[in-house]
């Protein structure tokens, strides 16, 4: 089944974001002719491969179920800890560290860009944990 909305709006977010398919591939970390059968429609994603492609075009990707799939543009993502440093100004140097520790586990499972995502937000997590536990 040809998917032409989702491909249309991957092509669009590109085009505006002026990107050529080559550039979107390296910074998604996928293929070229990846890119090119999706905005064709005849291939279809999965939602890790959709998150990283918009992310490497600078947007968070929003699904809306009856309709398809649109890119919502927003500011470059902050780190983890600015965007809920309120849930985690109160956690202990234990939680922080396990919480890192599932978070690298999640990134293992998700080769390529959003792996690679996952694992700086546990980094991130170790850092701050590290930083509690030594008053640094």
């Amino acid at each position: 089944m040809k998917n032409t909305n989702l491909g249309a709006t991957l092509k669009a977010h590109r085009k505006a974001a002026g990107l050529s398919m080559r550039e979107l591939s390296r910074r998604a970390d996928v293929s070229t002719a990846y890119i090119s059968s999706l905005e064709k429609g005849t291939r279809n994603p999965t939602i890790d491969t959709l998150a990283a492609l918009f992310g490497a075009m600078g947007q968070r990707l929003g699904i809306r179920v009856e309709t398809g799939v649109e890119a919502i543009p927003e500011a470059p993502p902050l780190n983890l800890a600015s965007r809920m440093q309120a849930g985690f100004d109160s956690a202990s140097p234990d939680l922080l560290a396990a919480m890192a520790k599932g978070i690298e586990t999640a990134a293992q499972a998700h080769p390529g860009a959003a792996g690679r995502y996952w694992s700086s937000i546990a980094a991130e997590m170790r850092s701050r944990s590290y930083e509690r536990r030594t008053g640094a």
